[in-house]
């Protein structure tokens, strides 16, 4: 999984970081299949779920957008030791953040910190090494459609201590994000 925090009206730094993930995965070919990108808003004022489904989307239909309110994100990146912060332009604002992504490894373990010049070759070559001989990523899961849910601030709680796999494996939760639901598969 790689993670990056950003916002949709990032004009440089968050499209570049979506394009590399979108370019990884299709440099790791086969196991390209168990790569996940997951972009958590620092912007939740502007960055609503369906924006972030559409932005995300257009980098790839697999990658993942996450809000919650101020204060969920503001805990969210302290946890993950990002700094953001709201800088006025005119009549508007834009948001200076961290461009480093982060990249655990199936057993949920944060393996990578990858700073913003880091090619997609080289990113590719990395995790490719720790997907080798690692289990399934979603091994046993499904994606259920939530287009028409009512979103909230529960969309970003389970992300406060990302523990996406093990929260997986045990099998009572559920990862909630703008356009799907993680859940697990009866009869795997």
């Amino acid at each position: 999984v790689l993670v990056f925090f950003g916002f949709t009206q990032c004009p440089d730094v968050c499209p570049t970081a979506l394009t590399r993930a979108a370019d990884v995965k299709r440099l790791l070919g086969k196991q390209g299949e168990r790569f996940l990108a997951v972009f958590i808003t620092v912007d939740p004022e502007r960055d609503t779920p369906a924006i972030l489904r559409e932005y995300t989307q257009a980098f790839d239909p697999s990658f993942i957008g996450l809000s919650g309110d101020l204060a969920q994100t503001q805990k969210t990146a302290s946890d993950f030791r990002v700094h953001y912060a709201k800088v006025p332009t005119g009549s508007s604002y834009t948001m200076d953040h961290t461009a480093t992504s982060y990249v655990f490894d199936p057993a949920g373990k944060l393996r990578l910190a990858v700073s913003h010049t880091t090619t997609a070759t080289d990113l590719a070559a990395d995790i490719s090494g720790l997907l080798k001989d690692a289990a399934p990523l979603i091994a046993g899961w499904e994606l259920a459609d939530l287009t028409d849910a009512a979103l909230g601030p529960q969309d970003l709680q389970l992300i406060d201590r990302f523990k996406l796999f093990q929260l997986h494996r045990r099998g009572g939760f559920f990862l909630r994000h703008s356009s799907v639901l993680l859940s697990p598969c009866r009869g795997h």
